[in-house]
């Protein structure tokens, strides 16, 4: 082998090499301020699993996180025997993939919002709403002081 082809590709190597290197840190250093970020504001981590709901008529989506963070809800169960009641069906209620859950949808969003903030908002509701809304929350099981 000629003795310059040899140093050319000798040089080519280290040149590769430390650009991997380089490189390399880079991305090390990437993903340390994408942890650090994660760790600093876990709120704006990607959602995923988010569920399509059809209650009563009224469309949500909302994150898996969300629906089952209050332990002694029965949320998981309902939409679980809903799934499985559509898979049955070989279809998911519909073509948009919603999980239909047949109750009143109207203050579904009330708890939706609680389980979002553990906060109950209610000085604008009618006596007749808050009846409403502590009805739904009983039949999930979202323990809510209104």
């Amino acid at each position: 082998m000629n003795p310059n082809v040899f140093e050319e590709l000798k040089r080519a190597n280290t040149l590769l090499e430390n650009n991997f290197k380089t490189y390399s840190n880079k991305i090390v250093g990437r993903t340390k301020k994408w942890d650090q970020f994660d760790n600093q504001y876990p709120k704006f981590k990607l959602i995923q699993n988010l569920v399509n709901l059809n209650v009563g008529g009224y469309r949500f989506t909302v994150s898996e996180e969300v629906l089952y963070s209050e332990p002694s809800s029965n949320l998981k169960q309902i939409i679980a025997d809903s799934f499985k009641i559509c898979s049955n069906n070989n279809n998911i209620n519909n073509k948009n993939g919603e999980i239909f859950i047949d109750r009143p949808g109207k203050n579904f969003s009330f708890l939706l919002q609680y389980l979002r903030t553990k906060e109950s908002n209610s000085n604008n509701l009618t006596l007749n709403q808050k009846i409403e809304i502590i009805d739904e929350c009983y039949y999930y099981g979202v323990n809510i002081t209104i």
